[in-house]
């Protein structure tokens, strides 16, 4: 099923991508798919289970923030993976 992803802050700025279509079920299927595309992305916002590292975050549709990396997807999903930046 096709999932929109979309990236913010330094995720953007690592895999130098404001969006991209992928196809996956469970979040973990997702950041695999774009560490694929992204070394960058892999090194900065990953960790070697392919979990999002801490201060990176997960959110579907911009409703719901996803903690565990089997979580699944719906189709036309859009996940968003941002960095929690400090203050605001």
């Amino acid at each position: 099923m096709t999932v929109t992803v979309e990236f913010l802050g330094i995720p953007r700025l690592k895999t130098g991508l404001k969006h991209v279509e992928v196809q996956a079920g469970t979040v973990e299927e997702v950041l695999r798919q774009v560490a694929e595309l992204s070394p960058e992305f892999l090194q900065t916002c990953l960790d070697e289970d392919f979990h999002l590292k801490s201060g990176f975050l997960a959110s579907r549709n911009g409703r719901d923030f996803l903690s565990d990396a089997s979580s699944l997807l719906e189709v036309n999903d859009t996940l968003i993976i941002l960095s929690a930046d400090v203050g605001g």
